[in-house]
């Protein structure tokens, strides 16, 4: 019997935004980030790709440069991590919620100005590793099925809200064709059955369906899977006519975050580096 030789099965991700804000539609997201490996990563995240999406809810401001800065640093603390997948995910929400929580005890009255709604995805060969904190939706839809990812109990009310960080893990395996939609205030009308009929639809399709499905303000990642090489590809929409194009990962448009700046944020050094 002749010996059979073990594949790797590797996916490469297209990512498009979906937004809608005062009744426009926008062609980028604030607080999406997927950053370009680093040439020396911590043991066990050599194989990892890191999608980071992240939303404030509340009246916490953070510029877009501010927002840039901090989602570059927390990536740095994910790829410092040693371990599993899900250890270096949690250091990434502990960063977060410390750093957010800070600035909710400097409000004036001392109370909660807002919380963090993250979504952290890492891709590792067809694997997609996905944690929640707050009130994130995940559709991910197959062949097989429409799956929603989505547990308030475990995900809780966000970060920087208190000195516990919630967080809610989920995995899939991924196919050709199939799509991940991420979002914190999902349309109404989405649904496993109504999302179902979005299966192997090109993104493009699929992001002009959504936004003429309602006329609400919404934002969302559409995620599409295909075989590749383990490469993340953020796409821009453009006019109805015309696909998508490629941008290269990490560069998004800064005039998608129209929160006011008020404070340098940062947590480079809150977590110690743990790789050599």
């Amino acid at each position: 019997v002749p010996a059979i030789e073990l594949r790797e099965i590797k996916m490469d991700l297209q990512l498009l935004p979906i937004s809608r804000i005062g009744g426009k539609d926008q062609t980028s997201i604030p607080g999406l980030y997927s950053p370009e490996m680093p040439r020396r990563p911590a043991r066990g995240r050599h194989a990892d790709r890191l999608i980071l999406y992240l939303e404030i809810a509340g009246s916490i401001s953070i510029s877009g440069e501010n927002t840039q800065r901090l989602l570059t640093n927390l990536a740095k603390v994910y790829y410092k991590t040693p371990g599993s997948v899900t250890t270096a995910m949690r250091k990434v929400a502990e960063a977060l919620n410390e750093k957010l929580l800070q600035l909710n005890m400097k409000s004036p009255d001392g109370g909660i100005q807002g919380a963090g709604i993250l979504t952290i995805l890492t891709l590792r060969g067809d694997d997609l590793f996905i944690a929640q904190s707050g009130h994130t939706h995940a559709y991910l839809i197959s062949a097989k099925e429409t799956r929603h990812v989505h547990d308030i109990g475990s995900a809780g009310r966000g970060l920087g809200v208190g000195q516990t960080t919630p967080i809610y893990y989920s995995q899939a395996q991924l196919k050709a064709n199939d799509t991940v939609l991420i979002s914190y205030s999902p349309p109404s009308g989405w649904s496993t059955a109504t999302l179902a009929g979005l299966y192997s639809k090109d993104p493009h399709t699929i992001h002009q369906h959504l936004l003429n499905q309602t006329n609400i303000d919404f934002s969302a990642l559409l995620i599409d899977a295909s075989p590749g090489a383990g490469n993340i590809q953020l796409l821009k929409p453009q006019a109805k006519s015309r696909a998508p194009i490629a941008i290269p990962p990490g560069q998004l448009d800064e005039q998608s975050v129209s929160i006011s700046q008020t404070e340098q944020i940062g947590i480079e050094g809150t977590i110690p580096a743990t790789d050599q």
